[in-house]
């Protein structure tokens, strides 16, 4: 959070010296993202010392709620500021604003919560000789942990299909200008929020894994939905229905994740998660924007249902796995 606010605070100084060009922003852009990509894992290896174990999936549905909130709010106050200010001083708002999370780790840090770990963890498995492999050792060895991230990556990428084509979808189904594109993307969001909150009430019933597959079909009903859509309520829907299924369904494959591992490996396993996460994006950017240009939008929309039986099928196998393992074994109390 330190490298981060500081890269932004360059940012902004360079803006108010009136050398802020294309370039800087990139460049500024890809380091704030890097920075981002190493802190994420640990930010959310830090949830389970921050609730009690039986919480913890709840915690990580909303968590997704303030980083959806962000992508949300992020830019409309951006545009405000910029429109009001000028865009040096939105940049050094968005400096100032890391202050707020160097605190949060400071304090973290004083309580002792986040540091190393004592010599036999409290985590399921933690005595496990197979945490020593590495990290991919240690997925290779739990086969229940590759099952769930490929599941990640099935959900996660159906909401890369409608960031990727929502421009294409705007002009050449609704017959808009691509500037609507970024409806369908705040509509998708907003469909994320929502389920997001529904999810708590969803889990405390016991009901997540079942209503983690539903989430899956839920997508693919958005996918088609948007391949047929020839108006701008209807797209944003089905646009709503795929970030609705995704808050349905990552937050319980998290969750599952963070409770399942070794204490002492969950950091670098939530790295790997992220990876599945946010990793997928360029990837799956490059697939379905090639068959859009050379099927048109409704196929590159409709790809995206072979998400659907995958996903569902790794989901539930890695649960399969998952619930086979014999229960760790307890730990004796301390006086």
């Amino acid at each position: 959070h330190v490298i981060s606010g500081l890269i932004a605070l360059g940012l902004a100084i360079v803006a108010m010296a009136g050398q802020a060009g294309a370039v800087a922003v990139i460049v500024v852009g890809f380091l704030l993202n890097t920075s981002y990509a190493v802190a994420k894992p640990s930010l959310i290896a830090l949830l389970p010392s921050l609730v009690p174990r039986e919480e913890l999936t709840d915690a990580v549905s909303l968590n997704t709620l303030q980083f959806i909130t962000g992508q949300m709010v992020g830019p409309v106050l951006a545009s405000i500021v910029i429109a009001t200010v000028g865009p040096a001083p939105a940049f050094l708002i968005n400096a100032l604003t890391f202050i707020g999370p160097i605190a949060s780790m400071v304090y973290l840090r004083r309580r002792g919560i986040g540091e190393q770990l004592t010599p036999r963890g409290k985590g399921a498995g933690s005595d496990d000789p197979r945490a020593r492999q590495g990290v991919f050792g240690y997925i290779r060895a739990e086969l229940w942990i590759g099952a769930m991230l490929i599941a990640v990556v099935c959900t996660s990428a159906a909401m890369e299909i409608v960031r990727t084509m929502s421009p294409a979808i705007a002009v050449e189904q609704l017959h808009g200008s691509d500037s609507l594109a970024g409806l369908l993307v705040a509509a998708q969001s907003a469909g994320s929020g929502l389920g997001v909150l529904s999810f708590v009430p969803i889990r405390r019933r016991g009901l997540t894994r079942r209503i983690a597959t539903v989430a899956m079909v839920i997508q693919g009903v958005g996918l088609v939905g948007l391949s047929l859509a020839g108006a701008l309520p209807l797209a944003m829907v089905c646009a709503g229905l795929v970030g609705f299924g995704f808050s349905l369904c990552f937050p319980a494959l998290t969750g599952d994740l963070q409770l399942g591992v070794d204490e002492r490996m969950r950091g670098r396993v939530m790295s790997v998660h992220q990876v599945a996460h946010l990793g997928n994006r360029p990837f799956t950017a490059l697939i379905v924007g090639t068959v859009g240009a050379l099927l048109g939008v409704p196929a590159a929309c409709l790809i995206g249902l072979v998400l659907v039986p995958a996903g569902s099928v790794m989901m539930r196998r890695g649960w399969r796995l998952l619930d086979a393992r014999p229960a760790p074994a307890e730990e004796p109390s301390s006086a």
